[in-house]
């Protein structure tokens, strides 16, 4: 299996999903992301600063349908905003 002596090691994908635009589509898309973020599967850690989200999960599948996700909402809103944003996921 392992060495005992060594812990084991744990892979995590790192997903940040960065906002632009208009303060207004900001705030308004920043509770998007949240609440799509809350709903994701194998979220282990959740950071907020500013604009950004910083999300870490257990595998990279749940990290890629969480970035879809994020990207199909944020389209959503922007087709019927006045003001719209911009999404950058890393």
């Amino acid at each position: 299996m392992g060495d005992p002596d060594r812990p084991a090691q744990h892979t995590t994908i790192q997903l940040s999903a960065a906002l632009a635009g208009g303060a207004e589509a900001r705030g308004r898309q920043l509770a998007l992301l949240q609440a799509v973020v809350a709903m994701a599967d194998a979220a282990t850690d959740v950071r907020q600063d500013g604009d950004a989200l910083r999300v870490t999960f257990a595998d990279a599948h749940a990290a890629a349908l969480c970035a879809v996700e994020l990207q199909q909402r944020i389209e959503a809103d922007n087709r019927t905003a006045a003001v719209t944003g911009v999404l950058r996921i890393a």
